[in-house]
């Protein structure tokens, strides 16, 4: 059932011979248990469709439920068209969905990035909450009345605070396009001329990220450039193997990326060929961040590329001898599976998902590659070393699906952290015909301890058993009830908002964070117990999660201590913190 789909590869026509094959068994995995894949394998022979997505009965559906579906029910009514019949690349790779805080009330709102059709378009749905925290929440459309109607052709977005004015701007990317827009007065005004750009038309921008890349206290902005989409070259309705020529990425070049830092007099000065040559690489750039791979010194560029076998995935780390950033994503094993091969990278997120008091890092892909999850320690001698290990965690269970955003996040309560994906097939059901399905359920991983995840496979009519084709995703406490919720952003057809319904004995803390955030570190212990979180701007695919760390901690637990590392080298300490709640930590 799979085959054709892989044969494909991520995003366009038949995959290079060296990709063939990489999710196979081999030598290497003489490290997985043979018992386990015993499991699998009985279990997949057994199921209807034989394929690698049969969990075991280990990974069978929950007693209880996770999330609920409240997308109409919480007033999110729109559906989003295709702009050229749902047959190009830039169709198909969908749009983003961010969390941002447009009227400066509680709870957060929601933008969605779309290209304009007749129908569909960005949209902002301000939220309100009558009841107050931990009661439904009712979103209305206010696009025009705060000054999002003219956004133009984009599918990426970005909330943060450009201006340091404490209010959260919007950064929008799409084909030929780059925006900013200046959040005053729960009004956006359009400043993308600040931004200095002039744009070939060809080209399409993806995803964005924010942080302090020059050390100057200050707000940059890091977009990424995937490819020049020149159709010139086809026959109308023109196929390349089995599907159009303009859905094979395999047809297109790669651009290089954005590196925009802002000046003092509040505009912006490209400057990546000074300050960090590699970002001028013709590559395919899905998704970018701005980040610390171990919550220590300045902060790293996350450079996540489409088509691994062609353009390997980037670590861009600061070399104050050279006064920029240079390539270390070889050195420190993050460039590569643990085969070797690179990773088709749609999506990324951060967390300690081992609990070993590192951060770690995970990056979604296409059928037939299993989520790459790389395990980082520190080395004694400097640096940093990350062993990719996603095959053996258990994501290997979900390798039939295609998959875009995903997120690290406490969904239970328990004061470890879960994985759920966004899913979807780049491929229209009529490409596919009898090979894959367009539309699949997300997945959701249980994080069982130790950093072993377990694929949870929720029954017909559960939230999480719902077949559609969705891109972005964010992960956001949209009623504040302390529960992350999960928001999707489809290529075509509906979002979906899933209400966090998991009965839980544990608890939470919020923070937010002020100051220069974007890539902090924080630490949370108690009695017995500790969580680390990163706090980047910008994650998952395509837009950004809740502004807010989020904690998940176990039952028991009434009191921590907070500590936080900035990017700057400071540190921020909170004792005796009761929890259940949000509170604010101003960098020193």
């Amino acid at each position: 059932m799979l085959l054709w789909s892989v044969a494909l590869g991520a995003c366009g026509g038949p995959a290079p011979p060296d990709d063939a094959g990489l999710d196979t068994r081999d030598d290497d995995d003489a490290a997985v248990d043979d018992d386990a894949w015993a499991e699998r394998d009985a279990a997949r022979d057994a199921a209807p469709d034989a394929g690698l997505d049969a969990p075991p009965d280990a990974y069978l559906a929950p007693s209880e439920p996770w999330l609920e579906d409240v997308t109409l029910a919480w007033g999110i009514d729109h559906v989003r068209d295709s702009v050229e019949g749902y047959e190009t690349l830039t169709d198909r790779m969908g749009g983003g969905v961010c969390p941002i805080d447009a009227d400066g009330a509680a709870p957060l709102d929601l933008v969605f990035a779309m290209r304009p059709t007749a129908t569909s378009h960005t949209r902002l749905y301000v939220a309100h909450q009558p009841g107050g925290p931990g009661t439904a929440v009712h979103y209305t459309d206010e696009t025009a009345a705060r000054g999002l109607d003219d956004a133009g052709d984009v599918f990426s977005c970005l909330a943060f605070d450009a201006d340091g004015d404490g209010d959260e701007d919007l950064a929008l990317a799409g084909p030929g396009t780059v925006r900013l827009y200046r959040h005053d007065d729960a009004l956006f005004t359009d400043v993308s001329e600040s931004l200095g750009l002039t744009l070939d038309p060809r080209d399409v921008y993806t995803s964005a990220s924010a942080g302090d890349v020059d050390h100057d206290g200050d707000v940059d902005l890091y977009v990424g450039g995937f490819m020049r989409f020149d159709t010139s070259r086809f026959a109308p309705g023109e196929r390349c193997v089995a599907i159009p020529c303009v859905s094979s990425l395999y047809e297109f070049d790669g651009i290089g990326d954005l590196l925009l830092l802002r000046e003092a007099d509040g505009g912006y000065r490209e400057a990546g060929a000074a300050l960090a040559p590699d970002l001028g690489r013709d590559e395919m750039t899905f998704v970018t961040g701005i980040l610390r791979m171990t919550g220590r010194g300045p902060v790293d560029l996350w450079v996540g590329n489409d088509l691994g076998a062609r353009y390997r995935d980037r670590v861009l780390r600061w070399d104050e001898d050279l006064g920029g950033y240079h390539d270390v994503g070889i050195d420190v094993g993050l460039a590569t599976n643990a085969h070797g091969y690179g990773v088709d990278t749609m999506g990324w997120s951060q967390g300690d998902l081992d609990g070993d008091g590192e951060l770690d890092f995970v990056a979604s892909s296409w059928p037939g590659d299993t989520t790459a999850a790389y395990f980082c320690a520190p080395l004694a001698e400097g640096g940093e070393l990350c062993e990719e290990r996603g095959r053996a965690i258990g994501l290997a269970l979900g390798v039939g699906r295609f998959r875009w955003g995903l997120g690290l996040g406490d969904l239970d309560l328990d004061g470890d952290l879960d994985l759920v994906e966004a899913t979807g097939h780049l491929y229209s059901q009529a490409d596919l015909r009898m090979s894959a399905d367009e539309l699949q359920a997300p997945t959701l991983y249980e994080n069982v301890g130790a950093g072993m995840l377990a694929l949870r496979a929720f029954p017909e009519g559960d939230a999480l058993a719902v077949r559609s084709s969705q891109r972005g995703l964010a992960l956001v406490d949209l009623d504040d009830d302390g529960r992350l919720d999960v928001v999707m952003a489809p290529s075509r057809g509906a979002p979906r908002v899933l209400h966090n319904v998991r009965e839980t004995a544990g608890h939470f803390l919020r923070l937010a964070l002020r100051g220069q955030a974007a890539g902090a570190r924080v630490e949370i212990t108690w009695a017995g117990g500790r969580a680390v979180r990163a706090h980047p701007i910008g994650e998952g695919f395509m837009g950004n999660f809740d502004p807010r760390v989020h904690v998940g901690l176990p039952a028991g637990v009434s009191h921590v201590d907070v500590d936080v590392s900035w990017p700057s080298g400071r540190t921020s300490h909170e004792a005796g913190v009761a929890v259940d709640r949000e509170l604010t930590i101003v960098e020193p």
